[in-house]
């Protein structure tokens, strides 16, 4: 683990505008733009993940589970969100643990599941 002093925001920053672009992707016309520009933040994400950066990896476990549903593999993409809400569980995130909780009930709602 490689603590980055002052890298949080920038992790920060960049877990939310991966996650705004899936979203938002999901509701407008410039689906194909929007994913080239989650694409980058999830590839800036990985790097730091790679690079073994302190409280990073949970982030891009969600946006793994948002680009997986997005693309449509429902299947997989519940797989990574449970994944990414027991990793922000045990890291101390329940704020990330809760919104990927709310994320998976959302695509659970989409596809019409009731559980």
């Amino acid at each position: 683990c490689i603590p980055l002093v002052g890298q949080h925001s920038f992790i920060l920053i960049r877990f939310l505008g991966a996650l705004c672009c899936y979203e938002a992707a999901r509701t407008t016309r410039r689906k194909r733009k929007l994913h080239k520009i989650a694409k980058a933040n999830q590839t800036i994400l990985e790097e730091f993940c790679q690079k073994g950066v302190c409280n990073s990896r949970h982030y891009l476990e969600l946006i793994k589970a948002e680009e997986a549903s997005f693309e449509g593999n429902t299947t997989g993409a519940q797989k990574v969100y449970e994944d990414a809400i027991r990793l922000s569980g045990r890291s101390g995130f329940i704020h990330i643990q809760a919104l990927a909780n709310e994320r998976l009930g959302n695509m659970q709602e989409r596809i019409g599941e009731k559980d």
